[in-house]
């Protein structure tokens, strides 16, 4: 048991688990991502269409005509035109302007010139990792997509029948390509932009391979001989090793095919053992017509174009760059960066296997490292080979579900695709508009770009994206939650009525990475969920956690962060493994988690422990004591519940705490705390002085004049959900602060700690477990001593229009309506600033002209 300091608050810790590293900053997902997209996301758009080259006006540049190449330096981003709280009143929005210098050079004369270009106003995301949208506050989503890659799945054939295997070729940009394996018919084939199916090896020899021995070579198929009905299963096949008797006589070459009269030789000869071609490539290449068997790449590409252009007429040209621009074109094709990742890790095992054919006395441990961003001949050979060991054991296929094959696309990301979309209509007219000119002096580089189209794809980004969400403003916890929510619906990603149960079910790699807990109760239910506490992203965007490092039986320092591929290679110790001082584990025998298996292991096996036993959950959900003794349902009910609070007249933290009301208070953005130590000098309700100090606490001095650090308050402000956020100091004139330390309070905060409740003294009786808390009494000074009491700012807007009857006026004087009624209204006829109304009270006065009626006879 000892003291700890929450907040301004000491608390008596009772946990016995000691954490290995403290919980992170809440919102960096959102702030570290957004900065990304400002010092190199923008740039690498840029980089990816520079050099812009003028086009000629007739056929291909000649050197003796005039042209131009535009090409992108550097950015610069400049100061927001308005801070946050004009924008929010003026409703505009809080946005940085964004220059690019842009370097133009003369074809011919290699003359250039550097100019700063303005490309437009960028939104801005605030401290709080929120954006300020025409005067309202929004936050963009994390969505949770499949990641670019390949993937070997099993598809669902006719009843009765054997899944179909696919091997799927999942590209960030352009078509999908599947490699198909039928176990019922014996067949590879390949299915084209999600159309139609063609032979693989007709395929293949499309895309220049050729489809020979040392090509069969790469699908051996061992079969043991003991009989002569071993033999008689495989009659016809092709031998890949020739067949030679005791004596060394090649009974059967390699190439010819295994036949019935060569049974007793091969019996006799005592051959336990023989290589054929596998069956399901040889069937492939049986079914090819014989004059396709011998055909060309050029004729294999003619045939393949018949197919999947019956009604055009091919041609070899045609044919080629139809193909060409399917999958081997780096502007029509793209798997990105994550892909050829994902891809090269998913086919190291197979491409081991491919060396060792090609060299079998060598042991290889060489790994698939592939860069090109497109499909390569090797990616398709390595896919066939795997796919016919999944065959053999479809255990080796991926789990769609799995974290792993699973990544997440932050603010950045988004922004960043939004931004490309709106240059590529721009780079389009750049190369239009260097056509016009014929010396480099008369070129206006502002007048060649125009930002307008960037723009709008910023505005209708933020204004109607599904990711882009009115902030939930209810309480600091709300707005916390709503940064760190992962959604797997949007633009790209699942749509909730065709989510099936397996997509929203908990699983295994979610571990310390996504709350099993908190996700919405409705249809949305397993499609929106949250980051654990202790979670963050990598550089490829799939969700990493932490874990201490253990060797030979002891925690160490070291933090290594696993993603959920990583994680299922290692033995992992809980956090409540029993350790000593030292960090030694106390028992023989560890629970440890490996291959998404639970297992007991020697503690000499373990490989790492988790850093805290909240790492598997949400912050929302961490907030609930005792929570190992809840029902999960119930945990799943408090937990959204929490976000339902409003902030109160006086907050109140809660006597049982986790630890965790100070990291979600201090992170939301609603505690303001100390950027530097000092003490504190002048407070009033708007705003807090501090005299700045050093290291050693002296107070520091500028020209005899002492260094003020200004802290303002936030003072009655109408939050999205009209709940009221204000701020108040926590500190007095004359206290010393550390850096960091909180200095004020804000909405449903306490001492810097979060307060969504009130402790209070309540009394239920139980009736053998049967009524369950549903008749709950409480004292009626709740009501006496606005315990439950909660401020809401509501603001009504009232128009006054030109009829064709006349202008509506605002005024206190209504025709039919009491002295009594207009008694809050100023001369103005709009109610006057400190009157208490009630509903029903009349807040502004009205009158519009009215039509003389005719009176019926």
């Amino acid at each position: 048991m000892k003291s700890e300091r929450f907040g301004r608050r000491e608390r008596v810790v009772y946990g016995s688990i000691r954490e290995a590293i403290k919980v992170p900053n809440l919102i960096e997902i959102q702030t570290s991502s957004y900065k990304w997209f400002l010092e190199n996301g923008i740039m690498e758009i840029l980089n990816k269409f520079s050099p812009i080259r003028s086009q000629p006006h007739r056929g291909d540049l000649r050197k003796d005509e005039k042209g131009f190449v535009l090409e992108f330096v550097q950015t610069k981003i400049g100061e927001p035109k308005e801070n946050e709280d004009d924008c929010k009143a003026k409703g505009t929005s809080f946005s940085v302007p964004l220059y690019v210098t842009v370097r133009i050079s003369d074809i011919n004369t290699n003359e250039m010139r550097e100019e700063e270009a303005f490309f437009g106003y960028i939104p801005f995301m605030t401290e709080r990792g929120s954006f300020i949208i025409n005067g309202a506050e929004r936050v963009v989503v994390n969505q949770l997509v499949r990641s670019p890659g390949i993937y070997f799945v099993d598809e669902p054939n006719t009843p009765g029948t054997r899944p179909i295997y696919v091997a799927h070729f999942l590209p960030q940009r352009g078509a999908w390509l599947e490699v198909m394996l039928n176990p019922n018919k014996h067949q590879l084939q390949a299915r084209i932009d999600r159309r139609r199916k063609v032979n693989l090896l007709l395929f293949l020899k499309a895309v220049g391979f050729e489809i020979n021995s040392e090509f069969f070579s790469y699908f051996p198929y061992e079969v043991e001989i003991y009989e002569k009905k071993d033999l008689e299963t495989y009659e016809g096949a092709i031998l890949l090793d020739e067949i030679k008797n005791s004596d060394g006589e090649t009974l059967l070459a390699r190439g010819e095919k295994i036949v019935k009269k060569m049974y007793d030789q091969i019996l006799e000869a005592g051959i336990e053992k023989i290589t054929i071609l596998n069956p399901f490539i040889q069937k492939t290449y049986e079914s090819m017509d014989e004059s396709l068997q011998e055909a060309t790449e050029d004729e294999a590409v003619m045939e393949l174009f018949r197919k999947l252009k019956p009604g055009e007429i091919p041609r070899v040209n045609t044919a080629k760059n139809y193909l060409y621009n399917l999958y081997f074109s780096e502007e029509k094709y793209d798997f990105s960066e994550v892909g050829r990742y994902k891809m090269n890790r998913r086919l190291d095992t197979v491409y081991e296997q491919y060396l060792r054919f090609q060299d079998p006395t060598q042991k290889n441990t060489q790994k698939y490292e592939e860069e090109s961003q497109v499909i390569k001949k090797m990616d398709l050979l390595l896919a066939a080979m795997h796919l016919l060991d999944l065959e053999r054991d479809p255990n080796l296929r991926d789990t769609k579900d799995h974290l792993g094959n699973k990544r997440v696309r932050t603010v950045g990301e988004l922004l960043q695709s939004e931004f490309e979309r709106g240059f590529v209509k721009i780079q389009k007219l750049i190369q239009e508009k260097l056509t016009i000119y014929n010396t480099l002096d008369k070129v206006s580089v502002q007048s060649l770009i125009n930002v307008r189209p960037i723009i709008i794809a910023m505005n209708q980004f933020f204004a109607s994206s599904q990711l882009s969400q009115f902030m939930d403003q209810v309480n600091p916890l709300s707005e916390l939650t709503n940064k760190r929510r992962l959604s797997s619906i949007g633009p790209g990603g699942l749509k909730r009525e065709r989510a099936k149960i397996e997509v929203r079910d908990v699983h295994d790699s979610h571990y310390g990475r996504m709350c099993p807990i908190e996700t919405p109760e409705g249809a949305n239910i397993g499609l929106i969920t949250s980051l654990s506490t202790f979670a963050t992203i990598d550089r490829f965007g799939f969700l990493i956690t932490p874990y201490s490092k253990v060797e030979k039986g002891k925690v160490t320092e070291e933090i290594v962060f696993l993603t959920a591929d990583q994680e299922e290679l290692y033995k992992i110790a809980q956090a409540n493994t029993p350790v000593s001082a030292d960090g030694t584990i106390m028992t023989d025998r560890v629970v440890v988690r490996y291959h998404g298996d639970i297992r007991y292991e020697k503690k000499e096996e373990v490989q790492f422990k988790d850093v805290s036993p909240k790492q598997m959950i949400s912050i929302s959900t961490a907030l609930i004591p005792f929570l190992e003794h809840d029902d999960s349902n119930r945990a799943l009910m408090g937990s959204n519940m929490q976000r339902q609070g409003v902030p109160l007249l006086n907050p109140q933290a809660p006597r049982v705490g986790t630890g965790v009301e100070w990291v979600a208070a201090r992170d939301s953005g609603y505690v303001v705390l100390a950027k530097y130590p000092g003490q504190v000098s002048k407070i009033d309700a708007k705003k807090i002085e501090i005299h700045r100090a050093d290291e050693n606490d002296k107070l520091i001095y500028e020209k005899k004049q002492p260094v003020i650090d200004v802290y303002r308050l936030a003072k009655f402000q109408r939050s999205n959900q009209d709940t009221l956020i204000n701020q108040h100091a926590i500190v007095k004139a004359g206290d010393w602060v550390k850096a960091g330390e909180p200095i004020a309070d804000g909405p449903a905060t306490d001492m810097g700690e979060l307060a969504l409740g009130k402790n209070i003294l309540v009394a239920f009786m139980p009736w053998e477990g049967y009524n369950f808390e549903d008749a709950i009494l409480v004292n009626e000074n709740l009501l006496a001593q606005d315990t439950f009491t909660s401020i809401h700012v509501e603001m009504y807007e009232v128009n006054s229009r030109e009829t064709r009857l006349g202008a509506e006026e605002i005024t206190p004087d209504i025709p039919n309506v009491s002295k009594e009624r207009l008694k809050n209204l100023d001369e103005n006829g709009i109610v006057r600033v400190g009157a208490f109304v009630s509903s029903e009270d009349i807040l502004v006065g009205k009158v519009t002209p009215k039509g003389e009626a005719e009176i019926s006879p």
